[in-house]
């Protein structure tokens, strides 16, 4: 039987609790991961919302038990619904489940950051004004990236991606930490003061 792993991940903000619960087939670190790129991406879900608003590493992500597959939703859900009872009475805490028991395995629909624009608006594959642009950069959605190797300047980090085949958790993590991809290149974000001016 394949076991799956029942995990939270906890962070503390500006005096309140932020829990999620989920499970997975793969290890912890894994998922942790597929997490943070769908919070790169922009994903609509309140926990990659979340997790774009509270700095990564004050997230704590512990694996709560092991369970079988067949029971893993009932697991899920019960553990969701233990926190949703201790919410109602506790205002500073807050649950990230969007919806108990959801197959959060299953990619998002609309992983494309979306700046702001109105769901309609991005189904018809809609190209956002410079403003809107302009706007996404101030508020954190949008971070223009460089690639160091190159020269080459993208407006996001999905499009350094589309462009130069590589990863957006890679790239994420150049911009972030300064270390080199295998294949010697390096990324950096562009500084949004002298983006914004131009």
């Amino acid at each position: 039987m394949t076991k799956v792993i029942i995990y939270q991940a906890r962070a503390i903000n500006q005096g309140c609790i932020y829990i999620y619960v989920g499970k997975t087939e793969r290890t912890l670190d894994e998922r942790r991961q597929e997490h943070e790129d769908k919070a790169l991406r922009n994903s609509p879900r309140s926990f990659p919302q979340a997790m774009r608003k509270i700095p990564l590493d004050c997230w704590e992500w512990q694996e709560l038990f092991v369970c079988e597959a067949a029971d893993a939703t009932e697991q899920e859900n019960q553990m969701i619904m233990k926190y949703r009872i201790y919410e109602k009475n506790n205002p500073n805490f807050i649950v990230l489940n969007d919806t108990p028991g959801k197959n959060i395995n299953q990619p998002d629909k609309n992983d494309e950051p979306y700046y702001g624009i109105s769901k309609a608006c991005r189904q018809k594959n809609y190209a956002p004004s410079e403003r809107g642009k302009r706007f996404a950069m101030i508020s954190g959605k949008l971070k223009p990236v460089k690639n160091l190797k190159t020269g080459q300047e993208y407006q996001s980090i999905a499009e350094a991606e589309k462009i130069d085949k590589n990863s957006k958790l890679l790239i994420k993590r150049s911009c972030e930490t300064g270390r080199m991809l295998n294949d010697g290149t390096r990324y950096a974000y562009i500084d949004l003061d002298m983006v914004i001016q131009n």
